[in-house]
């Protein structure tokens, strides 16, 4: 069974490195990469865009754009959207909006992780 997302605690190294284009840190599960990029911001991280949403930190690259704009609109409706499409729909959209392939997506609903961070729909 899997037990964290697939890309969970290198979001912060792959925006870096250009294979990842849009992150979502939570404060309280990704402390360590949060700090790390405050620490950072104003040598390392200026390719990036930031923003607080929802009392998580939202990073992107420019080609990150749309997935941001498409997570802060499926996120805000999740409740709605889940009851109406169902969980696995859900997390497919987010899936793809985070970067996974099919694969690695199919492999998360096959396989639940142990996370309580709510943007799997959980």
């Amino acid at each position: 069974m899997s037990k964290i997302a697939p890309h969970e605690g290198n979001e912060l190294d792959m925006l870096l490195a250009g294979t990842k284009v849009f992150a979502v840190l939570e404060r309280d599960k990704h402390r360590f990469q949060i700090n790390r990029y405050y620490s950072m911001y104003n040598t390392k991280f200026d390719c990036l865009y930031h923003e607080v949403f929802d009392d998580d930190l939202l990073l992107c690259r420019t080609a990150g754009i749309p997935q941001l704009v498409l997570y802060k609109a499926l996120f805000s409706q999740k409740y709605w959207y889940v009851e109406t499409f169902g969980i696995e729909d859900y997390q497919r959209k987010m899936g793809k909006i985070f970067g996974y392939s099919d694969e690695e997506i199919e492999e998360f609903i096959n396989n639940p992780p142990d996370c309580n961070c709510g943007k799997c729909g959980g």
